[in-house]
């Protein structure tokens, strides 16, 4: 018999908990935490575990392909824009313009599906600066 296991989802933001809570922590929401189960040999035959370290010596790479970006100064800080398929963490202060910044570039990239992930804002909070800053292209995706 497979193994299950619980977790708690908001279903306004998407907030993942390990128990039922009243009231979401990351949108505010109340009564919108709902229990999903989940079979654990699915998260287990999961490819990502099966990951193992390697001898940088064994690693063979492509050129890699890079995406100019409108911004001449995020290209220079990227080494000359961003790297397809890459992930790019940005940290700092909070307030200081970090999602502004990067929408007001991401959403100017016509050519390429864009998917910005936050773990702070929700993604109601995303959309409200997203048209404030204008329109994005249709492949804008926005994870939380």
């Amino acid at each position: 018999m497979a193994k299950v296991t619980k977790i708690y989802i908001c279903s306004n933001c998407g907030t993942r908990y390990s128990k039922w809570l009243g009231k979401c922590s990351n949108c505010g929401e109340w009564n919108t935490i709902e229990e999903q189960i989940i079979n654990k040999t699915d998260v287990k035959s999961n490819n990502l575990l099966t990951i193992s370290p390697k001898l940088i010596q064994e690693i063979n790479y492509d050129n890699f392909e890079r995406i100019s970006l409108p911004s001449d100064e995020l290209n220079r800080i990227l080494g000359g824009g961003l790297t397809r398929g890459s992930i790019i963490l940005l940290a700092g202060e909070p307030g200081i313009g970090k999602t502004t910044l990067l929408m007001q570039e991401l959403m100017k990239i016509k050519d390429f599906t864009v998917l910005y992930v936050s773990g702070e804002e929700s993604l109601g909070q995303l959309k409200y600066r997203s048209e404030r800053l204008g329109r994005p292209n249709s492949q804008f995706y926005l994870f939380h």
